[in-house]
């Protein structure tokens, strides 16, 4: 996005303090994000409170504007922040144009839909491909929590927690990392990785579903598994 293109943008916008202008919290609170925060800056639970003093609940409002594509980040995603910060990284659907806002509205799942979405997904985040519970192979601290979404009209999208909310943009890879790993992988990996490229997304393959079995077994069962591999290690 240009400076003038960022400069046109801000004037159509209205202001997020206006006494006329009437809207909800949540529309106010993106407007306020982007006017007085900015993009790739910190805020707090308190900072929110001095700027909503009479909405009870003006957090949970602003955290709802993730459901119109909008990056924001908790310590959760961002290990740098504390437990009260958030980082506002990205502006998503411009809400407080009506009509932007209803072509986006969410598609509520029910849990028969979300379920089914979660088998045809194995499980894993359709972006990065961690399982559901699994540790990042980056920060063995964070465990993978899956989320469900849809927008408009378009199919269920699995993705963890980190990667909805935009976690990639913090994240601790370089180009020279990505080509390293890229120049030790075998033939097959890398056809693995260019079927990936093409397809624009993470595919599941059949060392994938058998992971994410075995993660799904008692204990008794895994070591049943184990053993099994031995022996056909020795045969």
């Amino acid at each position: 996005m240009t400076n003038g293109y960022c400069w046109e943008l801000k004037i159509l916008q209205p202001k997020w303090d206006d006494p006329d202008f009437k809207a909800g919290t949540m529309i106010r609170g993106g407007l306020w994000l982007v006017q007085v925060i900015g993009e790739g800056n910190v805020f707090t639970k308190d900072d929110v409170r001095k700027a909503f003093p009479t909405i009870a609940q003006a957090d949970r409002r602003i955290r709802d504007l993730r459901k119109y594509d909008w990056k924001i980040l908790t310590n959760t995603e961002d290990a740098s922040l504390n437990n009260n910060e958030q980082r506002f990284v990205a502006m998503g659907i411009p809400i407080w144009e009506r009509g932007a806002r209803q072509a986006a509205a969410p598609k509520h799942l029910n849990p028969k839909e979300r379920a089914a979405a979660l088998r045809a997904a194995n499980y894993q985040c359709g972006n990065c491909g961690v399982s559901a519970g699994e540790s990042y192979p980056e920060d063995s601290q964070l465990t993978a929590v899956l989320v469900v979404s849809s927008i408009g009209t378009q199919s269920a999208v699995v993705v963890c927690r980190r990667c909805h909310a935009g976690r990639s943009k913090f994240s601790s890879f370089s180009r020279s990392d990505v080509l390293r790993e890229l120049s030790d992988m075998t033939d097959g990996e890398l056809r693995q990785f260019g079927s990936w490229l093409k397809r624009g997304k993470r595919g599941v393959t059949r060392l994938d579903r058998a992971w994410r079995g075995y993660l799904d077994l008692n204990d008794a069962d895994r070591t049943s598994i184990l053993n099994h591999l031995h022996k056909m290690s020795d045969e």
